[in-house]
């Protein structure tokens, strides 16, 4: 319902919402599984940051949201919405069109409303913009469908194989990382984060040579949701089933599944993307930008 500013009604009591209290605040509606997005890159963000560097939290966000609120109040009606509503330039990648002054046009959850005729037809296509990212139908099963097999078997020796050392421990005063076997080494890089697993191969010859990323640690990392964070739900049992044969090019996949953009909008031959991944890639965009800003 609307008056002065937003009201937002919740269990039968009003909040006037997007308008700044005396302290700055302001209260900002957002659906819970938005609030389910942040909460995952907000994990992605916080890996690896060392302990005496604070995390970031859903009150950074919030701060976040509160800045740029305040940076559409001094700059007003400058994207068309103004003061009614929380603005970026990236307009919330395309979503901004289709939302109407009082609802989404066409759309209401996951159900088409009004009338169909040509404008309501085209209006079904653009669905995903409210779309469900938490609940997607068959994610797993689409990501898997993208895995491509290795081109040469040969260019790609057996993990088995690989993870065999043949280096004796380095003996010193003090233990050094460099001295621990090389089955203790990849079993402690499945635990960190990917940037620190790259950042220790930067800083030793003998670690770049012995944390060498085979098709197991990009398996490994997929799995864990550290690779690529915004998969944090696919199916365990599913990915391992799969990684039986040895054919599979889980590096390539990874590089596949890291670009975003052409995901959200379903384009060069991402045209089966479900959705949900759509929608849940455009929120992830919007939350990563507003930390950003």
């Amino acid at each position: 319902m609307w008056g002065e500013g937003y009201i937002f009604i919740l269990n039968n009591a009003e909040y006037r919402v997007f308008h700044a209290k005396p302290n700055g605040d302001v209260l900002f509606p957002i659906h819970e599984a938005c609030i389910s997005v942040v909460q995952n890159v907000l994990r992605d963000r916080n890996q690896g940051i060392p302990t005496s560097k604070p995390c970031a939290t859903l009150e950074t966000f919030y701060h976040s949201l509160c800045k740029q609120y305040k940076r559409n109040v001094a700059a007003p009606w400058q994207n068309g919405y103004g003061l009614s509503g929380l603005e970026w330039d990236h307009n919330y990648y395309g979503a901004r069109d289709l939302q109407g002054y009082n609802d989404w046009e066409g759309c209401h959850g996951d159900e088409v409303r009004g009338l169909i005729y040509l404008y309501d037809l085209l209006l079904i296509l653009e669905q995903w913009y409210c779309a469900n990212p938490i609940n997607i139908p068959d994610l797993t099963t689409f990501v898997l469908s993208l895995l491509p097999q290795i081109s040469n078997l040969l260019e790609s020796p057996n993990a088995q194989e690989l993870h065999v050392s043949t280096e004796a421990p380095t003996t010193s005063e003090e233990p050094r990382l460099e001295g621990l076997p090389t089955e203790i080494l990849l079993h402690i890089s499945t635990f960190l984060p990917i940037s620190s697993v790259f950042a220790l191969r930067l800083s030793s010859k003998t670690l770049a040579s012995r944390l060498y990323l085979d098709q197991q640690f990009w398996f490994q990392h997929l799995l864990s949701g550290s690779l690529i964070p915004y998969l944090w739900d696919l199916e365990s049992k599913a990915l391992h089933a799969k990684n039986q044969n040895a054919k599979w090019d889980w590096k390539a996949l990874a590089k596949l599944l890291a670009r975003k953009d052409t995901i959200m909008m379903g384009k060069e031959g991402m045209a089966d993307v479900p959705i949900g991944l759509r929608n849940r890639c455009r929120i992830w965009k919007i939350i990563e930008g507003a930390f950003e800003t």
